[in-house]
């Protein structure tokens, strides 16, 4: 058996290996520059985010939140993706990510790639949520409050939640915006009232941010005709539910969906693969959903990949390590279909 001592990685991502002069040999073919570069980017990712928790001493996303609120609103549909994101909210970002990235130049080299890539992870929450916004409401640019549900939360939401700052910046007619988290690991912590940036509480706007732990169906906010009207969700997302996994979270995902289909709110679903978000599709179509967006590739998708996503060949985009993205798919459902 071959010690791991044999083995040789590729110098450029540091996460393929090869172990003798046979593989050697095959290894530039089947270790493509597109894997190869995938796999960079989360090596990387995975190298910024170890520096970063080591040195803050505790485990923190690398949330990122545009320094003024915008007085002008631009559509996200408007808008070609993350560079043109950043040239119409932020030219500065690169600068910025230059800043963030120079406190660990020194023993990390890719530290810029680490840092860029990993705000964009963060800020895929805030900004697939406003793509959705202006699915569901054509008036969005117009609205003045907002109350989103975020269920099935987890780890990554929870962590960037201070990106969602980022919404109220984006719509300069919101006064007030709400987010409700639900879902399992969504424990409740002491938070202020009003979360809102300086800028915007000096204009009597507000962000609040509630937590219920436990499933949506069974939580105090959830939209039914004889339920509480407190906190009455404009919009519900669910991220990366992978509702289709198990037999348990199918369970419990089916009883959250048929809530959702029956409240008549619109409601967002991301998935990390193209296969996931048609399999999803599906179990909504056999509910009679009514789809104000079905399957589209979500522009703010999770920049960095999921590796050893493996799959059949038939289902792959690109590779093992260039299949699965964080949200990569998105679509929304309103209600059901009459008849």
């Amino acid at each position: 058996m071959l010690g791991f001592s044999s083995f040789h990685d590729c110098k450029r991502c540091e996460l393929a290996w090869f172990c003798s002069p046979e593989c050697k040999a095959t290894f530039r073919s089947v270790h493509t520059r597109q894997q190869c570069d995938a796999l960079r980017e989360v090596h990387c990712a995975e190298r910024f985010n170890i520096d970063y928790t080591l040195n803050r001493r505790m485990v923190k996303a690398i949330n990122f939140i545009t320094p003024q609120p915008r007085t002008t609103y631009i559509p996200f549909s408007s808008l070609t993706g993350w560079n043109d994101y950043f040239e119409k909210h932020f030219p500065q970002y690169n600068s910025w990510t230059v800043t963030g990235a120079a406190e660990f130049a020194l023993g990390n080299p890719d530290s810029k790639v680490g840092v860029t890539a990993l705000t964009k992870e963060a800020m895929v929450f805030p900004l697939t949520i406003a793509t959705a916004l202006e699915i569901a409401f054509p008036d969005i640019a117009k609205r003045t409050s907002l109350v989103i549900h975020i269920v099935g939360a987890a780890r990554r939401e929870l962590l960037s939640q201070a990106t969602l700052e980022n919404i109220l910046h984006a719509h300069p007619a919101l006064r007030e915006l709400k987010f409700c988290f639900i879902g399992p690991e969504a424990i409740a912590e002491p938070l202020p009232n009003n979360l809102a940036c300086g800028a915007c509480t000096a204009k009597g706007r507000v962000r609040q941010v509630l937590y219920a732990s436990g499933e949506y169906h069974e939580s105090q906010w959830a939209p039914s005709e004889s339920g509480p009207q407190a906190n009455v969700p404009d919009l519900v997302v669910c991220f990366n539910t992978g509702m289709l996994e198990s037999a348990a979270s199918t369970a419990s995902w089916g009883q959250t969906v048929k809530l959702i289909l029956d409240s008549g709110v619109p409601a967002l679903f991301t998935a990390t693969t193209r296969t996931n978000t048609l399999m999803e599709i599906g179990v909504f179509r056999a509910g009679r959903a009514r789809f104000l967006s079905k399957l589209q590739k979500n522009k703010f998708h999770g920049p960095v990949h999921v590796p050893n996503a493996y799959m059949a060949d038939e289902l792959m985009e690109g590779g093992p390590h260039t299949t699965a993205y964080n949200s990569q798919y998105m679509y929304m459902v309103k209600g059901r279909v009459e008849g």
